[in-house]
């Protein structure tokens, strides 16, 4: 049995944005918060220079759950996470979404 350690979104809400990334990695399964890791913190950097900040919006992944050697979301994880995913998107009401990585990209736009 495979041990999943659920992230779960976090953020303003409403948000003026939405970042949407694909799952979460060991850093931010042991921290319990999206994009604390390397990623985030490169995000964070690129937010700055646009006169962004991460208190400004909602930050979550297609696939919320943390696998050991974080492979990408399969399909079927995809498709169990999706009214989950779908909730947060109409709640958060936000003006614009930022997909971070394939899988969050091909979510909104298919293969």
């Amino acid at each position: 049995m495979s041990t999943q350690k659920v992230v779960q979104g976090e953020g303003k809400c409403p948000a003026r944005w939405m970042l949407i990334g694909e799952r979460p990695g060991q850093e931010e399964a042991s921290k319990g918060r999206p994009f604390v890791g390397k990623t985030g913190r490169e995000q964070d950097g690129h937010f700055a220079r646009n006169g962004m900040s991460r208190r400004d919006g909602w930050i979550t992944n297609v696939c919320p759950t943390y696998l050991p050697g974080n492979p990408a979301p399969t399909s079927e994880e995809t498709e169990q996470w999706k009214p989950y995913l779908e909730e947060q998107i109409r709640v958060v009401s936000h003006k614009f979404i930022i997909a971070v990585g394939n899988h969050a990209v091909q979510y909104f736009l298919g293969e």
